[in-house]
């Protein structure tokens, strides 16, 4: 065989085995999918992306399904265009089965003559309805899907959370059942103790118009009970919800958690999305493999899982017990509107403007610098005035040697300045010196209230995430607990396998429970420092302390520290920064200044002081006999010299007793050192360390989720068991716990270790951790 032959063979063998490969990869069979809706629904778009998902998530190999876009129908609430997409669906011949959701689809496939299979999803009473008889659907093609006992378990879950009277209810009729469903709504009500009134209204289409039949019962209801808020826009169902929440008219819903984020009271159907969407793919799954669609189960009750809403719940001015709150799917109100927002800077700036520890310190600072300012006017010269006038009897003008007449006036100015006063020198000197002691120890006192808010602020940022955490923790077992529950309806799992899953999230409930505790805890203690009430609001700035800023973190240390021996060399800097700017540092050198002061100031009293004298008088007190007169006015100066002899021995015990306490704080200098060493250089480490411990452990819990996701889809689709998705649960507790913990501890340490290094961030409007690498950017450029 020649060279060329052989390349060819071999060519064309490769070919054919690429080919062959390729033909081995894809899909045997491509179910094509379409879609007919009543309208655009929010509850519609969820429940389609769920059913999706499923489909993917249980297709067997080798078969695929494909949604296609010329194959999806909105009737956008109007009776006859379902009609009209009905016709043009029949008409195209690319798709094998049609999914229809709401009110009119069923009926106008039907109409149209559609044979190929028709799966019904979202439809409150199909039985009333008309779209089953006898427990069967009506025609052969059509696949119902109805949840019995929902109507009961709607109502009687209602009636825990309302005390109701009267009910009104809203129904979006399908067809003539809206007075059948009144009806039931009746019994229930006669069961429950409380009456049914309704309201009607229709659109220019002939649809139902719930804003036109809100007004008929606003007033007399005390509850709003609406199986479907078909017909409506998010942006109609916030107003509808909040319109009747002016009334104080709760909503409950039968749609689940999109219609309680838009502002309905409370759904029992809170994690039904995924029953519905499994018990419908698997009939799909079914038909696809040859099933006749009316053959297929009817009845699928998804059980229920209650959402609230806790803005609307304080709107209509509810109190719903803690134990509901506490095991209930619970949409968070948004950001109080009134809480004010505070940034670290703006929160330590309000502390320093209205903590009372702060606002005394100020006080204190300004009588320190009035005591010294008090001593220091002794130098100055003072001047002064007298004035007498009196009057004396005959036998005291008598006495006198002088002759006086009984009546005098005298008045005399007089200055004093001292020349030479060395104690009062010294003793100024004292005064400044405490003053400027004071200052410090109240820049200490500051300075640990500026850490001590840093780490409320931290704590409380921490309790937040951590109550965000265990909240979509729980909300990951209660979508799990909806797996379970569905998959056992199904026969696909066992009931001791819904019984972990509901184990888990009862400990769940507990451990949310108790983070709410350390949120409000966290809450009240800043509010302490803000000297405001500790259920004020709050809302903090999280950006500068995200996770994502940390990154910057480890770059910075790894740029300029990479090794042992300059992280060293960056300890050391950190030290040598302590003992010169730190407030403590600063203390201590004048505290001895200050022992220094006072011993001069001793020493001084044994100088000689010498003050000058000068006054100018005026008198009339002589009486004028023998031709004598008074002279006016009279002055005088005169020079005073004052020369301690003996103070009784009271110098030399004060001179000896301010010693001994010179030579203790020079002690307490060198101990203030040691411990600023000391306390620098572990706080370092430490805070290093976490900053290398950080990095990992956030990868982790990043991983852990990604895990966690990836094992829940094998759950679903039956390929991993209970034991699997528990362990990748408690990994994903655990881990995310720990990042969460490790990034507030290390920001935590990093603050301390700024403020034991004596750095004043809140001084140039920053953050701690601005202030460090800004630090770091100097000192290592």
């Amino acid at each position: 065989m020649t060279r060329p032959a052989f390349l060819a063979i071999l060519t064309g063998c490769l070919l054919c085995a690429a080919v062959a490969a390729t033909s081995a990869q894809t899909p045997v069979d491509t179910i094509k999918l379409g879609y007919l809706e009543g309208g655009k629904f929010v509850v519609y778009d969820q429940l389609r992306a769920e059913l999706d998902r499923q489909l993917r998530h249980i297709a067997p190999a080798g078969t695929t399904f494909v949604f296609l876009p010329e194959a999806f129908g909105s009737g956008e609430w109007q009776k006859d265009s379902c009609r009209t997409l009905a016709y043009q669906l029949n008409a195209n011949r690319e798709f094998d089965l049609v999914v229809a959701m709401g009110p009119w689809t069923v009926e106008a496939l039907l109409e149209a003559n559609f044979k190929r299979p028709i799966v019904a999803l979202h439809r409150f009473a199909p039985g009333l309805e008309g779209i089953i008889a006898n427990n069967r659907p009506i025609a052969s093609n059509l696949t119902v899907h109805r949840a019995p006992n929902r109507l009961e378990s709607d109502l009687y879950a209602l009636a825990r959370l309302v005390e109701i009277d009267t009910l009104a209810v809203l129904y979006f009729p399908s067809g003539g059942e809206t007075d059948a469903f009144l009806s039931a709504v009746a019994s229930m009500g006669d069961a429950l103790g409380f009456e049914v009134v309704t309201g009607t209204g229709e659109d220019i289409y002939g649809t139902f118009a719930p804003f036109a039949a809100l007004p008929q019962v606003e007033r007399r209801a005390d509850a709003i009970y609406m199986p479907t808020m078909a017909g409506l826009d998010e942006r109609q169902i916030t107003r509808f919800i909040g319109r009747a929440a002016e009334n104080l008219l709760p909503i409950f819903s039968s749609e689940g958690v999109p219609i309680v984020r838009l502002g309905a009271l409370a759904s029992n159907s809170g994690f039904t999305y995924f029953s519905q969407a499994r018990f419908n793919a698997n009939k799909i799954l079914q038909i696809v493999r040859g099933a006749t669609p009316a053959d297929l189960p009817v009845d699928f009750d998804g059980e229920t899982g209650l959402a609230l809403n806790e803005a609307t719940i304080e709107k209509v001015k509810l109190e719903i017990p803690v134990s509901v709150m506490r095991t209930a799917y619970t949409v968070e109100k948004p950001p109080n509107p009134d809480a004010t927002y505070y940034s670290l800077t703006g929160a330590i700036g309000r502390v320093f403007t209205h903590n009372p520890e702060h606002l005394a310190q100020s006080e204190r600072i300004e009588a320190a610098a009035h005591a010294a300012g008090q001593v220091s006017a002794e130098l100055w010269p003072h001047l002064a005035g007298e004035l007498e006038v009196g009057y004396a009897d005959d036998n005291y003008v008598h006495n006198r040697y002088d002759e006086i007449d009984n009546s005098w006036l005298a008045g005399r100015i007089w200055l004093r300045q001292p020349i030479l006063a060395l104690e009062t020198i010294r003793n100024a000197g004292v005064a400044g010196s405490e003053a400027r002691l004071t200052e410090t120890e109240a820049a200490i006192v500051e300075q640990q209230l500026e850490l001590t808010t840093t780490a409320a602020y931290l704590g409380y940022l921490q309790a937040q995430r951590q109550y965000q955490f265990l909240a979509e923790y729980r909300q990951i077992l209660d979508r799990i607990g909806d797996i379970t529950r569905a998959l056992r309806q199904l026969g696909d799992s066992l009931s001791t396998t819904a019984a972990r899953a509901e184990s888990e999230r009862h400990q769940a409930s507990a451990d949310l429970a108790l983070a709410e505790t350390e949120l409000t805890a966290a809450r009240i203690v800043l509010n302490a420092l803000f000297n405001l009430p500790g259920e004020t609001p709050l809302q903090l700035d999280t950006v500068r302390f995200a996770e994502d800023k940390l990154w910057f973190d480890f770059e910075q240390i790894e740029a300029i520290a990479p090794s042992a021996v300059r992280r060293e060399y960056l300890v050391n800097q950190l030290v040598g920064t302590a003992l010169t700017q730190s407030p403590h540092a600063v203390r201590s050198d004048q505290a001895v200044a200050l022992g220094h002061e006072r011993l001069s100031a001793n020493t001084a009293r044994y100088i000689p002081r010498l003050d000058l004298s000068a006054g100018l008088g005026w008198a009339d007190s002589l009486a004028e006999v023998h031709g004598f007169s008074d002279e006016q006015p009279s002055w005088t100066i005169k020079g005073v010299l004052s020369i301690p002899l003996f103070l009784g021995g009271s110098r030399a015990e004060e001179r000896g007793r301010l010693q001994a306490e010179l030579y203790e704080q020079e002690y307490r200098r060198d101990a203030t050192s040691l411990r600023l060493m000391r306390q620098t250089r572990t706080r370092a480490e430490l805070c290093l360390t976490q900053l290398d411990n950080l990095q990992p452990l956030l990868r982790s819990g990043n991983l852990a989720r990604q895990h966690l996701t990836q094992t829940l889809g094998d759950f679903e689709a039956g390929r991993a068991d209970i034991s699997d998705l528990m362990e990748a649960l408690h990994h994903h507790r655990q881990a995310g716990m720990r990042a969460i913990s490790a990034r507030y501890d290390y920001l935590t340490s990093l603050a301390s270790v700024v403020y034991t290094a004596g750095f004043t961030p809140h001084d140039n409007g920053i953050t701690f951790r601005q202030e460090f690498y800004r630090w770091l950017s100097e000192t290592f450029r």
